[in-house]
């Protein structure tokens, strides 16, 4: 326990660090820059934008619309808000040029806190974005994340709406569209985790991982495999 308490309190410490010249955060508001970058998630598509979430690989400062020295190697999470539209995929190496901001002076506070929470450390509203490579990020992940794709579009072909997006929320963990109306009734009546992924919905699927398991093996070996299965799940 005294372990456990005492990195904690250093992971804190290193959270709460001042970011130096290595670190993103440490750019923001100090003018344009030409960062390149790796796209870590799916594109979020939204009715009047897209957003990519990028793991930094490096930054160049700008002077004049030109580097003004050799780009550094950084490290740091940011969003890119994009218009809607483009062929953005997972695994895409990108350059853009803009001006990084702390995600609080772009964002309500609230939303600023989840962005910190999720590591992200600047925001990039409406950058130039170049297409560098496809490919780049992890095989397994762009497997996954193209399985889930795939899967998406089962559920929308299976229901109409807003029955399609209910059941992607439940099932995939995107809510992304869920009619404005159909999340607020959910938000009002305290009932939004039923969208979201979490406990309960990973009990559920435990139980009829082990229940149909338990159909063709002992129950120690349907348990081992359930677990198996919630892990590639999630």
């Amino acid at each position: 326990l005294l372990v456990g308490f005492a990195l904690g309190a250093l992971r804190i410490a290193l959270a709460q660090s001042p970011p130096s010249q290595r670190d993103l955060a440490w750019y923001n508001q100090r003018g344009a820059a030409r960062i390149v970058g790796v796209v870590n998630r799916p594109p979020q598509k939204r009715d009047k934008s897209l957003t990519l979430q990028i793991e930094v690989e490096s930054l160049a400062p700008l002077e004049d619309n030109l580097p003004s020295n050799a780009p550094l190697s950084v490290r740091g999470e940011l969003l890119a808000r994009l218009p809607p539209g483009g062929d953005w995929r997972y695994g895409d190496r990108v350059a853009l040029v803009g001006s990084p901001t702390a995600a609080e002076e772009e964002s309500s506070a609230s939303y600023a806190s989840y962005l910190q929470r999720q590591g992200i450390s600047a925001v990039l509203s409406y950058p130039a974005v170049t297409l560098l490579k496809r490919n780049a990020g992890s095989p397994l992940l762009a497997f996954l994340y193209d399985l889930r794709s795939r899967a998406l579009e089962v559920v929308r072909q299976l229901w109409p709406q807003p029955e399609s997006a209910l059941m992607a929320g439940i099932l995939l963990g995107d809510d992304s569209a869920l009619p404005q109306k159909v999340a607020e009734a959910f938000q009002q009546t305290g009932t939004a985790h039923i969208i979201a992924i979490s406990g309960f919905n990973i009990s559920i699927l435990a139980g009829l991982f082990v229940r149909g398991f338990g159909r063709f093996t002992r129950r120690g070996v349907a348990v081992l495999l359930a677990l198996l299965s919630i892990g590639f799940y999630t």
